[in-house]
């Protein structure tokens, strides 16, 4: 799949760099595909974690995706403040730099509050979103992630020399296999310095742990995105309690659907992209994002029970 691969700087501007690759939908057309869909991915992932699903997402839906590195992850730029309004300031920018609007929003936990709050901020830019195993709560981040935080600031403090080394710190915080590659992505050895450390910056995220659990709007009527919304919900979600999940997604997203998929953990699209970006609900609900919202019903979300 061809891609572009492009960085977002702006001295006089606040905002972070941010780092994407673009997904051409029609390769071979020159021009933008109408109706982009932007991708973010969840807390100390980066954009490699969902390039599988963007992939299929170009490809079967013949759209330009961008994924993206939100700032403080992957190869976006650093900013002190890592809150879910900045965040989606971020992305607002990046579509008005490069001309996009009505744009499908793809997030993955911290990328799907991102997601809400940008469609709740400013509806006017976005037409649909999906929301991959997170909702409008107030919920704190698992305990696991902390452990995380704190095993990158103990190989900051041990000065490791060595990849290897670091990953034997990794397998002693996380002994999940399918998790420790993803975790290694934060750790780099560059020729010019001698130690390992994380590319992330582990001290403003840690400072931001607790504004990961928030979520910037109230329940009111003014809070509402018209749009359709898909919410992806894990068996027993930690992020989408069943109840009290429904009701916030039911207040701010009128017209939604919370679709359960087979799976159960904490990461869902990292684990199991292909039930999320092969399954038949993902790419056929986006055809209904288009096509049949009008049936949907405005009053409560749809809770399917049909898993993948």
């Amino acid at each position: 799949m061809p891609f572009q691969r492009s960085i977002r700087i702006d001295a006089k501007n606040p905002n972070p760099k941010i780092a994407y690759d673009v997904y051409k939908g029609h390769p071979d057309k020159l021009g933008d595909s109408p109706n982009p869909i932007i991708v973010l991915h969840g807390f100390l992932g980066c954009r490699e974690e969902l390039r599988p699903i963007s992939k299929i997402l170009a490809t079967e839906l013949k759209r330009d995706v961008y994924n993206l590195d939100l700032r403080n992850h992957g190869e976006s730029g650093t900013k002190w403040r890592h809150d879910y309004l900045r965040l989606a300031l971020d992305i607002r920018g990046l579509m008005q730099e490069n001309n996009l609007k009505n744009v499908s929003l793809v997030g993955n936990q911290m990328g799907a509050k991102t997601a809400m709050t940008l469609a709740l901020y400013d509806p006017k830019l976005v037409t649909n979103i999906v929301s991959i195993d997170n909702s409008p709560v107030w919920k704190p981040l698992p305990p696991v992630y902390l452990q995380w935080l704190h095993a990158y600031r103990q190989i900051l403090k041990m000065r490791i020399t060595e990849l290897r080394e670091a990953r034997r710190v990794m397998y002693y915080w996380n002994r999940k296999a399918g998790m420790r590659p993803w975790l290694l992505r934060n750790l780099e050895k560059h020729d010019d310095h001698p130690y390992v450390r994380p590319r992330i910056p582990q001290n403003i995220l840690w400072e931001a742990r607790e504004a990961m659990g928030e979520f910037p709007f109230r329940e009111d009527v003014a809070n509402r995105f018209s749009g359709p919304a898909l919410f992806l919900r894990s068996r027993d979600s930690y992020y989408i309690p069943e109840v009290k999940g429904a009701e916030a997604i039911r207040s701010f997203f009128p017209t939604s659907y919370i679709e359960e998929v087979d799976y159960e953990g904490l990461h869902l699209a990292l684990e199991k992209p292909e039930l999320v970006a092969n399954g038949k609900v993902f790419l056929l609900a986006f055809i209904c994002l288009f096509s049949c919202c009008s049936l949907w019903n405005i009053r409560s979300p749809l809770v399917m029970r049909d898993s993948l």
